[in-house]
């Protein structure tokens, strides 16, 4: 399995990548981590690209948070 040691700036390719090689019938451990565990939800979002204070591209992804 691929390791990731930051998920600072990864891309969803990337999560995707490592993510394949791991069994569809694995469970996230997030219970042993608690309330010290950074994400607590995954959903769509919108952000944007900006040129001189006026949008320049709209792009579709995923906040972790």
């Amino acid at each position: 399995m691929k390791e990731i040691r930051s998920f600072r700036g990864i891309t969803a390719e990337r999560l995707i990548e490592a993510l394949k090689e791991v069994p569809v019938d694995t469970k996230i451990c997030i219970e042993i981590l608690g309330d010290n565990f950074p994400a607590k939800q995954v959903k769509e979002c919108t952000y944007y690209d900006w040129d001189n204070g006026k949008k320049a591209a709209e792009h579709r992804g995923i906040l972790i948070g």
